[in-house]
């Protein structure tokens, strides 16, 4: 036992819901004393910093998520609380309703921070309005916490239309939010050079295909933003440009990569997107000098790069092809939630219709043998990039890799042979990186369906609405030959260009 009390929650509850009766401290007077099982649990999703150790609670002070109940269903637990007495603790909560990931994280004075995800459907756990606030209690001792600032945000994907922002505060601080959503917007060249400090190379991010990205600090709409200048003596850049704004000025979802704005003035071509602080997966996945990507944040970004290309494909008002699905284009926020990005190659085309024969064009390790071959391009070939991208963040590995074979090992080769072996696992990441910390199952999952939609054949793989039920669990793993099969080019649907 401690000599502290209880702690703090963060709770979701419905509107005007009660103290129950005989709740205890450990229950932060959000359950009864009945309620410590899943068998017992109510409409109650809470986020706790437990600071007293409870019998047949977790075995530390800890940080939980409570479904229902005071028994934490996932924690971490509290380092050095001594440490942590009179000290500011930072704490931020994220729900991502595509990937269905809750995720908690805080940090102390002292540098410590730890990461609490879990995954669950809170449609399943919580009705339709809730009421938001905070709860604490002293038991025995006593404890006194400060809330020095907190703020609530909500983004709602809206197809059609403009809401009105809309906030609520009620006395228990109950916060209910409907977000104004917005189409990108033409941007004047005199505002944008101001925001970019005249593009000035300590603003510089990075170095694209046919441009440089700079962060800059728009005015209208206020926010920071990553604004791609194209070449001027780029024509493919020039073409890129017109298709990205033709392109993701008609799509909306919590898993791209939004573009707020576009200037063409004084033959500058200028694209603001919503900026990215924690930069591209690539980056994370081989950057031997940072931290590692725990797993379940890879699990979480493979899923939500499969629910933008479900979006795209089918759920989109015209069927969009990325053409580009690779590591570099997958951009993570500030909660590492996935954004696939970079539109630049992307096309139009109608549901269920084919794609025009072009010029080859994405990028080699992720391209799929017939559009490497025929230059034919399609919803299935997006299906063959998004399995190399899931086998790469799975195992940690670039799409071929060079090492000292002339030619380089493919990654799907290097993975399938594993898997006709019966040893898939042992093409996880473990080097370096992940070790044994990672879910067996999930990890299987990920690589069965990275080698099921790199099936040499375009009629095998499946669609991403049937790779988004394997990653949830809701559909059984398929079986796949032990050995790779040939390339077939049979059947394709296209329409031929002349």
């Amino acid at each position: 036992m401690t000599d502290y009390a209880d702690g703090l929650a963060f709770f979701l509850a419905p509107p005007g819901y009660p103290i129950p009766e005989n709740s205890t401290g450990g229950s932060f007077s959000l359950f009864n004393g009945s309620c410590v099982s899943q068998a017992a649990k109510v409409p109650v999703v809470v986020v706790e910093f437990d600071t007293f150790q409870d019998e047949g609670n977790d075995a530390v002070p800890h940080v939980g998520i409570d479904l229902g109940c005071f028994k934490s269903i996932r924690s971490s637990s509290w380092q050095s609380l001594e440490g942590q007495t009179r000290a500011t603790i930072n704490a931020v909560i994220t729900y991502d309703a595509g990937t269905t990931m809750l995720r908690a994280i805080f940090s102390g004075s002292n540098g410590y921070s730890r990461n609490v995800p879990y995954v669950v459907d809170l449609r399943n756990e919580l009705p339709e309005r809730v009421d938001i606030g905070f709860a604490g209690a002293t038991g025995a001792y006593f404890e006194r916490h400060v809330i020095h600032s907190w703020s609530f945000n909500s983004s709602l994907d809206l197809a059609h239309g403009k809401g009105t922002l809309q906030t609520e505060v009620t006395p228990e601080g109950a916060t209910s939010a409907c977000w104004l959503v917005e189409g990108p917007q033409e941007l004047l060249l005199f505002g944008t050079r101001p925001a970019t400090r005249n593009f000035a190379p300590e603003e510089k991010l990075g170095r694209g295909g046919f441009g440089d990205v700079y962060r800059g600090i728009l005015n209208q709409p206020k926010m920071v933003v990553a604004i791609k200048r194209v070449a001027k003596d780029s024509r493919q850049g020039k073409k890129e440009y017109v298709a990205e704004v033709k392109v993701i000025s008609r799509v909306r979802h919590r898993n791209l990569v939004q573009l707020v704005g576009w200037c063409h003035e004084k033959g500058e071509l200028l694209l603001a997107y919503e900026y990215m602080p924690n930069g591209s997966l690539d980056a994370h996945l081989y950057n031997d000098g940072g931290n590692p990507l725990p797993w379940p944040t890879r699990y979480s970004i493979a899923r939500g790069v499969a629910a933008a290309l479900l979006y795209l494909h089918e759920e989109s008002e015209q069927c969009v092809v990325h053409r580009d699905v690779k590591s570099s284009n997958v951009m993570l926020d500030v909660n590492f939630n996935a954004k696939l990005g970079d539109f630049g190659l992307a096309r139009l085309v109608d549901h269920g219709g084919g794609m025009e024969t072009t010029a080859v064009a994405g990028t080699m390790g992720y391209l799929a043998p017939e559009t490497a071959t025929t230059g034919r391009a399609s919803k299935e070939s997006d299906v063959y990039s998004f399995g190399v991208l899931a086998l790469e963040i799975a195992c940690g590995r670039r799409p071929i890799d060079h090492g000292n074979k002339e030619g380089g090992v493919s990654l799907v080769d290097w993975v399938w042979d594993l898997y006709g072996k019966g040893a898939i696992l042992e093409a996880a990441d473990r080097d370096k990186r992940l070790g044994s910390d990672f879910d067996r199952q999930q990890m299987e999952r990920l690589m069965v369906a990275g080698l099921c939609c790199a099936h040499p054949d375009h009629r095998q793989r499946p669609s991403m609405r049937q790779v988004t039920g394997i990653l949830l669990f809701e559909m059984p793993l398929p079986n796949l030959p032990t050995e790779m099969p040939e390339p077939s080019y049979g059947g394709f649907p296209f329409r031929g260009s002349t």
